[in-house]
């Protein structure tokens, strides 16, 4: 080393030590980061219902710790349909039984509750329920909502002796009078109630008369019926009505859905499963709704059978031995709402031969001669669900491609192990309660044959 080299040494090396301690404490920060980050990285894993939880541990936290990106990015696209930014899915177990209560089985206006047809509406103003009653009445009363017990003999649930307002007979007061004759859906909203229905037998399916309007559903004596007002999707749709959540209103398109199943006969004119369809109601409430227009609809769901795409491919006919189990002849979708602040669809009905088959006019348990379809152990019929993911209902490739995320078997309290169906039910989301309509379960003497209204919670305190 010449002298130069040997000043140039010794006037630098105080740098060049700096530089390296510093060189050493950068490798050591740098794996500390590495080992938060994916500590970080595990406390922030999806759990499995699809929510993403994080931590307060102020050691597993880093601050003002960024990442240049460097890579161009491609644009995003869009979605064909905008995609609900929960992911939470409704689990069946979250269903809390409240309890339940008997309405009068004794003649009040132009009916009984007794062989109700079943189906429901709440009422938050009065806190009250609207119920369909004998199915040969077509006839509606208003009772209010007792206190709820659980009570686990049916003569021990509170009665409801009095209606607040008794039944009328509803559908013979449409235009042209008659027309129909099965109470399908009812809806209230301010002071109004909806009712759709049908022809039970309407054999070539031409049907399109489906709504009536009660103007004054508060007062039956001064209400007037207007109607038949016509859906479009006619059977297809023209059953439950339910409101959509504001988490789903910009998707839907529209603040409330109705839809309908194959419930009764001839499943030709039906969706083979149940439907969705978005429906703006606003008409009907302000009394604008032409008779000679129909109601716009935009189907979600839908399983036409003129075109042979049923929820499941062995929807229809008879089963022997086994039947499907997602659906089947004997399913039946008889109420389905959006859940709020979820992305669940849930439709409540009943099913049935899924463990000893169908058949048609059989010998049920080889004694009773069944009049249509039924399941060859009368034991073998139950209440059902199905839950939907709204996501896929959004991004399907058709109306007809979608399937639930689960189903199954639903055990109510009183309903026999699946003996007493369930006929109808109203969700009201401002007190969380799931109303439910079970078929002669209300029975406390020989001859009376009342629905008994159970209660449940979903979302919990």
């Amino acid at each position: 080393m010449n002298n130069r080299s040997l000043f140039l040494f010794i006037l630098f090396s105080p740098f060049l030590l700096i530089l390296f301690n510093n060189c050493g404490q950068y490798e050591s920060s740098t794996s500390s980061l590495s080992s938060q980050i994916q500590n970080n990285s595990d406390t922030n894993k999806p759990t499995e219902n699809n929510t993403t939880t994080s931590t307060n541990n102020e050691n597993n936290e880093i601050e003002n710790v960024t990442e240049p990106d460097v890579t161009p990015q491609p644009p995003t696209e869009e979605p064909d349909q905008p995609i609900n930014p929960s992911n939470k899915l409704f689990a069946i177990e979250a269903l809390k039984y409240q309890g339940a209560f008997r309405l009068s089985s004794n003649d009040i206006g132009e009916s009984s509750v007794n062989y109700a047809t079943g189906t429901l509406a709440y009422n938050p103003d009065h806190k009250s329920i609207y119920i369909a009653g004998h199915n040969h009445h077509n006839a509606i009363a208003e009772f209010t909502v007792p206190e709820l017990s659980k009570a686990t003999d049916v003569k021990q649930l509170p009665e409801v002796a009095e209606a607040r307002q008794g039944f009328k007979k509803i559908l013979s007061q449409g235009t042209p009078s008659g027309a129909n004759d099965k109470i399908t859906g009812l809806y209230y909203k301010d002071n109004t109630l909806i009712i759709n229905s049908e022809v039970w037998y309407d054999a070539d399916g031409k049907n399109d008369l489906t709504t009536l309007v009660m103007t004054n559903a508060n007062d039956f004596s001064q209400s007037n019926i207007t109607g038949y007002y016509k859906l479009e999707g006619k059977a297809h749709a023209a059953g439950y009505i339910s409101e959509v959540p504001e988490n789903h209103r910009a998707q839907i398109g529209n603040d409330h859905i109705t839809g309908w199943s194959k419930n009764y006969s001839i499943n030709s004119r039906y969706s083979i499963g149940p439907s969705l369809f978005s429906v703006n109601i606003d008409s009907l409430l302000k009394g604008t709704q032409s008779i000679n227009q129909n109601i716009a609809t935009k189907a979600f769901m839908n399983f036409p059978f003129s075109e042979g795409k049923y929820l499941s491919e062995a929807s229809i006919g008879n089963s022997d031995n086994t039947a499907n189990a997602l659906f089947n002849q004997l399913s039946r979708a008889m109420y389905a709402f959006i859940i709020p602040g979820t992305n669940t669809y849930f439709v409540i009905g009943s099913s049935g031969g899924i463990d000893s088959g169908i058949g048609y006019k059989i010998k049920q348990d080889g004694t009773y001669e069944c009049p249509g379809f039924c399941s060859y152990k009368s034991a073998d019929n139950y209440n059902y669900y199905w839950l939907f993911d709204m996501n896929d209902i959004y991004n399907a490739s058709s109306v007809s491609s979608i399937k639930p995320y689960a189903f199954g078997k639903l055990n109510i309290p009183f309903d026999k192990n699946g003996q007493h169906q369930v006929l109808g039910a109203s969700y009201d989301a401002s007190s969380d309660q799931l109303f439910i309509s079970l078929e002669n379960a209300g029975q406390v003497g020989d001859f009376d044959r009342p629905p008994l209204i159970v209660v449940y919670s979903l979302l919990g305190e």
